[in-house]
């Protein structure tokens, strides 16, 4: 009986509480470095590791990444030219962990991984031909083994996880 009536003062304590007066993040609407459109996406991730976020379009298999210097896109730098282009999807995490961010792209055929070298400036491309309709890519350490996986939707048909087994 006390433990239910400590809950219950904490619960009636909270409930109390004035809302908070300003909002804890704010946001503003700007999408004008957002080039991606249908079949042409784009994320936003630091590609670079310099700890600020990079756009990074796909255009006609083509990715690239715009640097940030303050407010304005300092340079834009193309750094591959990819088998599968993405006009379904686009993920990015480090999964070599190498300190550098690799891409996981999808279109209505196939997937296709962009993985960076050791120091960021250069990225390999690893096919899937099997056909996959991949709707939406992710990744996340689905099996809990601390290595970060790879999962595409497929639209017509199973989905494929892709386990990392550290091997490259």
């Amino acid at each position: 009986m006390n433990q239910r009536l400590r809950l219950y003062s904490a619960v009636i304590a909270a409930a109390s509480l004035p809302p908070p007066t300003t909002p804890v993040i704010a946001f503003t609407a700007n999408s004008s470095q957002l080039t991606g459109t249908y079949g042409n996406p784009s994320c936003v991730v630091d590609m670079n590791g310099d700890h600020l976020d990079d756009v990074v379009p796909l255009q006609r298999q083509s990715a690239h990444h715009r640097l940030p210097a303050g407010r304005r896109w300092l340079l834009e730098q193309s750094f591959i030219t990819a088998t599968v282009n993405p006009n379904w999807s686009i993920c990015a995490g480090d999964l070599d962990a190498n300190g550098y961010n690799d891409l996981l792209l999808g279109n209505g055929s196939a997937n296709s991984f962009l993985l960076a070298n050791s120091d960021g400036s250069a990225y390999t491309e690893q096919y899937f031909s099997p056909y996959i309709f991949s709707q939406r890519t992710n990744m996340a350490d689905i099996n809990n083994d601390g290595m970060l996986d790879a999962w595409s939707c497929h639209d017509v048909g199973l989905s494929k996880p892709y386990r990392n087994t550290g091997a490259g």
